[in-house]
């Protein structure tokens, strides 16, 4: 998303470049030029952040091998066992509201079990901790107690384990951030799709994760086990929140 903002500032800045040279103006000129160079970095910054990687990070839980799979950043995959990981609340960056952004991190240490090696973060983050203890619960008990305790939970499964997001996907995914509040939804349309825009630029410049044989071995699943969701058992449409629930969690 900020790579596409930037992308439609330089694209009018360069518009308007004609007509600031007209002017003669030395300083003018000198000013226009170190904002479009600066732009241009912005973009450059802002295409590697979010373009030109991978389409998603994923996470692998093994609960048969208790064992943990992260695809992280550098496109490295790593393990960790469960019992070894320790999981911890992440404070992100601070919004203009002055409040942080947190999320669920987990940690792998090194022998001295007081060095933190290498880390990564579960999905999904808020305002409110409290939001966040869903998320852990979820993964908790799926490792600790199995997937008969958890499995119902899963209503959705976005289709990108083997295959890049639609455009279409891609701006179902944001209108969730209001799902459940369809004003919202319709106010805020305009923007959503300026957001799909960037998101959809940044899937296509993107890679594929890909497991190790040897992971994909070790996370095998049955094709006929009783538990196994995939985006092929995804309902018609997706499911939509209670609006007292929608609004507790984006007023939160």
């Amino acid at each position: 998303m900020l790579a596409f903002l930037v992308m439609m500032l330089v694209l009018v800045i360069t518009l308007g470049f004609n007509r600031v040279f007209s002017t003669n103006d030395w300083l003018v000129e000198g000013l226009a030029i170190s904002a479009y160079v600066t732009l241009w970095t912005v973009l450059i910054w802002g295409l590697t952040r979010e373009s030109f990687r991978w389409t998603h990070f994923p996470i692998r839980f093994n609960y048969r091998n208790r064992m943990v799979y992260v695809f992280c950043l550098d496109g490295v995959v790593r393990s960790a066992k469960w019992d070894d990981l320790f999981f911890t609340l992440g404070r992100g960056q601070r919004m203009p509201s002055g409040r942080y952004v947190w999320d669920i991190r987990g940690h792998a240490l090194k022998a001295d079990r007081e060095t933190v090696e290498w880390t990564f973060a579960l999905r999904g983050d808020s305002l409110d901790p409290q939001q966040l203890k869903h998320v852990w619960e979820f993964v908790r008990r799926y490792m600790e107690e199995g997937p008969a305790s958890v499995y119902r939970d899963v209503l959705w499964c976005h289709d990108i384990a083997t295959k890049k997001e639609t455009f279409r996907a891609g701006l179902n995914v944001l209108f969730l951030m209001f799902n459940g509040l369809p004003i919202l939804q319709w106010i805020s349309a305009p923007m959503l799709w300026l957001t799909a825009v960037g998101r959809w630029f940044a899937m296509k410049t993107s890679k594929i994760p890909r497991w190790p044989a040897d992971v994909e071995a070790k996370c095998s699943v049955d094709a006929f086990d009783p538990y196994r969701r995939t985006a092929a058992q995804n309902p018609a449409k997706i499911p939509t929140e209670p609006g007292s629930v929608a609004w507790k969690r984006i007023g939160s």
